[in-house]
């Protein structure tokens, strides 16, 4: 119930995932199955998540590290999950509002392959929407 997210997986997977918890890395073949867009993350030697990666080798470094045997975290693969998801969330807020910013500054194909695809997508599709929204209201209909 801690990681909602497990309830997709396989039984045999969840139960692989669950009985590894003394080795945080052994969650990497699980990736993918738990976060949509995610291949694996970056382990620091301190066993710190610090990034993330897609399929594609695009790497997300994280706002914060999460020491996964911090607390109660140690063996509880479900508890550093969530944080993960938790800061991933707000790393990929944060990077959305820069990027936005970045927008009008940026020529286009600097701009685009200075940020991640996802935030990319998301930004180029509030500017198209602000921009169909403008031309509607220039319109008298």
């Amino acid at each position: 119930m801690v990681f909602p997210r497990f309830f997709f997986l396989a039984s045999d997977d969840l139960l692989m995932l669950l009985a590894q918890t003394k080795d945080p890395r052994a969650v990497q073949p699980h990736m993918d199955k738990c976060f949509e867009g995610i291949q694996s993350v970056q382990f620091s030697d301190k066993d710190e998540v610090y990034g993330i990666v897609s399929a594609e080798k695009e790497i997300v470094p994280l706002q914060k590290s999460i020491n996964v045997n911090e607390g109660d975290k140690k063996g509880n693969v479900e508890k550093w999950m969530l944080e993960i998801e938790g800061v991933m969330v707000k790393t990929l807020r944060m990077m959305t509002k820069e990027a936005n910013q970045d927008f009008v500054k940026t020529d286009l194909e600097n701009w685009v392959d200075k940020w991640p695809g996802q935030v990319v997508l998301a930004v180029d599709q509030i500017n198209w929407t602000l921009g169909v929204e403008k031309a509607f209201g220039d319109q008298d209909l």
